[in-house]
């Protein structure tokens, strides 16, 4: 997810990781559960376009002659777009078709101890 290319700024490492995908399709059920066939010429329907942005920042810190400690701050979906991870996909269902589960913008501290 992240870059591997690390560019070091007063002996701080970033790195960025971009995603965008455009529209997964969506499988549509009806009412008992099962797959409902779709003629090949008909559009499938699909989910919203999704974005993310990763950004994360941190030191290494040297502890001993053999390791070191890591420390970071990730900031995963910079932009805060709304991402939807489910739908409502059954025909039977009153929301029908609408869009949930998203992530919006997390900050994650991070120790890591490197051997």
């Amino acid at each position: 997810m992240f870059a591997r290319s690390r560019r070091t700024v007063k002996d701080l490492a970033a790195c960025v990781g971009v995603a965008a995908i455009w529209g997964l399709c969506i499988s549509q059920r009806i009412c008992r559960a099962t797959l409902q066939r779709r003629p090949t010429s008909a559009l499938q329907p699909r989910y919203p376009r999704y974005f993310t942005a990763d950004f994360r920042i941190g030191e290494d810190f040297n502890v001993g002659s053999k390791h070191a400690v890591r420390i970071s701050l990730t900031i995963r979906n910079l932009t805060n777009h709304t991402n939807p991870l489910q739908v409502h996909n059954n025909s039977g269902d009153p929301l029908y078709g609408t869009f949930f589960g998203g992530y919006g913008r997390h900050f994650i501290p991070d120790f890591d101890f490197l051997f």
